[in-house]
């Protein structure tokens, strides 16, 4: 949307419909986007069921039990995206860490 388009109000009573659609609609987004986490958040607390038989240690743990110790797997095995997450889901920046580990080098 460009400025040319915006169309300024012609009085107040305008901009206050404005205004009142405008937050009717924040809140019906802001419900939707509740729901959906309130839906992955059940989601991630069912168990978890192994179709495969590939894992049955996971067998009984929750799907977000699961997931993490999947992302865990692929982080150990070299997964650079894997680890990105690991960190970001931690707090951690890599780059940090990266800086840590070559300052205590450099101490040694």
């Amino acid at each position: 949307m460009s400025k040319e388009d915006l169309k300024p109000c012609r009085d107040s009573a305008e901009a206050k419909r404005r205004g009142r659609n405008g937050g009717l609609a924040s809140g019906e987004a802001r419900r939707k986007k509740k729901a959906l986490r309130e839906l992955v958040a059940m989601a991630l607390e069912t168990e978890f069921v192994d179709t495969s038989g590939l894992n049955p240690e996971l067998v009984g743990k929750t799907q977000a039990e699961a997931i993490a110790a999947r992302l865990v797997r692929a982080a150990a095995h070299g997964n650079f995206t894997a680890m990105k997450m690991l960190f970001s889901l931690e707090g951690e920046s890599m780059k940090q860490d990266e800086s840590e580990t070559e300052s205590e080098m450099v101490e040694a």
